[in-house]
């Protein structure tokens, strides 16, 4: 996999607020106070990024203008285009981060691919289909693999693991802490948390760590995940998809989410806050921690 990143992250991506705002009094109630001084608040920027691949224009995403090659092959695996990374002959990001083009081994480049053309007049009749969180847009299922969902390994894990992610949720996430306006996500991986994403949509966020996991050649049936957002079955879905054995938060699925995880093996626990939980498939914690050279887990 060959990876051409001419974007550089965006360092300004929290704006301050123009518009004045009225403080709530602290009583309780929602009167604004007409009488307290304007303050300025930091918003979030959002970036929008095209997702060509083969040329033809597939995804449409709103996100945060940083790690834009994890998140595009983190969307690409969750989304059942690929399998793995070794599918991807070339990931390219253009200067402005607004386009992405993908060229996969499994299929032929098509002519404009050497001139460097972009075939843009297919945009005007694909229909946008709206996804959750953020003004993301599938515009085309050509890509998508259409697979079963797999089991993944029934995993094990420990209590240790929920001190983990109350860690995790206690981590200073820069972003969040300036705007209130981010989902994070964080991958376990060997006892210890590898890596940690925001992004304004838990989607995104949730797929920049898989893509992480790509770029850095992990075994992702070895790794569990963690997010800050509700865990709905396209959630799932994308776990499911990667091969990861367990996903955790501090949120809970929905029924349907559930019915998947347990058909699926997938190990899920949620309302983790200060030492509790919630298991709601998987196997039970085991009683004790093990060295890291006899466990079989993540």
């Amino acid at each position: 996999m060959r990876i051409q990143n001419l974007f550089q992250d965006q360092q300004d991506l929290i704006q301050p607020n123009p518009y004045p705002q009225y403080e709530i009094p602290d009583s309780g109630t929602t009167t604004r106070d007409l009488t307290a001084q304007p303050h300025v608040e930091h918003l979030l920027s959002e970036h929008i990024l095209d997702i060509y691949i083969q040329d033809k224009l597939t995804i449409r995403l709103t996100c945060t203008a940083v790690n834009l090659p994890e998140l595009v092959l983190g969307r690409l695996l969750s989304e059942g285009i690929i399998r793995s990374a070794e599918d991807v002959d070339l990931l390219y990001i253009c200067q402005t981060g607004h386009r992405a083009r993908v060229f996969l081994n499994h299929m032929k480049h098509p002519e404009s691919a050497s001139s460097g053309a972009f075939n843009e007049s297919e945009e005007s009749f694909v229909e946008l289909t709206p996804t959750c969180c953020t003004g993301t847009r599938v515009l085309n299922q050509d890509f998508v693999q259409d697979l079963p969902f797999a089991k993944v390994r029934l995993t094990d894990w420990d209590l240790k693991f929920i001190q983990d992610c109350d860690h995790f949720l206690k981590t200073d996430f820069p972003l969040h802490n300036i705007s209130g306006s981010t989902h994070a996500a964080g991958l376990f991986h060997k006892r210890k948390w590898y890596c940690m994403y925001e992004d304004i949509g838990r989607h995104n966020a949730i797929d920049k760590a898989i893509g992480r996991a790509l770029i850095d050649g992990l075994d992702l049936s070895r790794c569990a995940l963690y997010t800050t957002g509700r865990m709905p079955v396209d959630v799932i879905q994308k776990v499911i998809r990667s091969g990861i054995p367990l996903i955790a938060g501090k949120e809970t699925p929905t029924a349907e989410s559930l019915q998947l995880a347990v058909s699926c093996d997938l190990t899920v626990i949620g309302k983790i806050r200060n030492g509790h939980y919630t298991l709601y498939s998987g196997r039970p914690p085991v009683t004790e921690v093990l060295p890291d050279h006899l466990r079989t887990d993540f």
